[in-house]
């Protein structure tokens, strides 16, 4: 259902070239809607992510299940597959942006995952993005399509900003221990006895605070530290093993090739020449 009765409004569709289909970020459609108190949008099913940033007023978003305001200052990440609702709750002017590219499915869902919500509070710099990205699709200037793309980034690091500022300082601490203790026993367990989380809470909670689970950033500590030590020390493939917390040469030599695409001793030579 689409209803969109407005006072003003400005909408721009945007049809990307090949190659920033392929490489790029790219807007879909982009403007601005001062709402009539009948507008309201219900949707799914579309392939695209939308941004929705209350400039006045204040709107309403039915979306997984949770009903909240867009009030001024606020930007909405929507994935359109799903199904969402939204209309005015009082005057509502709003800009939006629909946009999709190469990697925006990852990357917008890597936010939400981190994220306990899909509303975002802005300081302006997500305002003067989108601004810019609804001016340059007015202009329809096909030259502009590796900006835009720069834009859209821009955007999504800013939100992810946001969420990483939120996330539980506790957490830092817990990093930081892992870095520094790769040798010794770094399991969920061991880590919620030491830092007094309880055991049923850490993995879901690392994952939730840090975008990735302990086993995956746990590998790639372990990784870095080898590559480090490849590289600037001369030890033997077993010592760097065990420095590193792996159980044995073996392992560590399958989970380096399994990372990077060569052995531990051919990654050596390779930086050496």
């Amino acid at each position: 259902m689409l209803n969109e009765k407005c006072y003003h409004y400005e909408r721009y569709e945007n049809t990307p070239s090949d190659i920033a289909e392929k490489i790029f970020f790219y807007p879909q459609w982009a403007g601005r809607f001062d709402c009539k108190e009948d507008f309201r949008v219900e949707r799914s099913g579309f392939k695209s992510f939308l941004l929705l940033y209350t400039l006045r007023g204040c709107g309403r978003l039915d979306y997984h299940g949770e009903s909240v305001l867009l009030k001024k200052g606020s930007v909405a990440l929507i994935n359109c597959l799903d199904e969402h609702i939204y209309f005015p709750s009082n005057q509502w002017e709003f800009l939006f942006l629909h946009f999709d590219g190469v990697c925006a499915s990852d990357f917008c869902e890597h936010i939400c995952s981190l994220s306990s919500s899909f509303v975002f509070s802005d300081d302006g710099g997500v305002l003067q993005k989108l601004e810019k990205i609804v001016s340059f699709c007015r202009e329809k200037n096909v030259h502009t399509e590796a900006v835009l793309s720069k834009s859209i980034s821009d955007i999504l690091y800013l939100l992810l900003s946001m969420v990483q500022k939120n996330r539980p300082r506790r957490f830092d601490e817990v990093c930081e221990y892992i870095e520094k203790n790769l040798s010794f026993d770094l399991s969920a367990e061991s880590l919620a006895d030491h830092f007094g989380f309880s055991r049923s809470y850490f993995s879901t909670a690392f994952k939730k605070a840090t975008g990735t689970t302990l086993y995956e950033y746990l590998l790639a500590c372990r990784l870095n530290r080898a590559k480090n030590l490849l590289i600037r020390q001369n030890l033997p493939i077993s010592q760097v093993a065990e420095l590193t917390g792996f159980n044995d040469s073996t392992t560590f030599i399958r989970a380096f090739k399994r990372k990077e695409g060569i052995t531990p001793l051919k990654y050596k030579k390779t930086v050496f020449g």
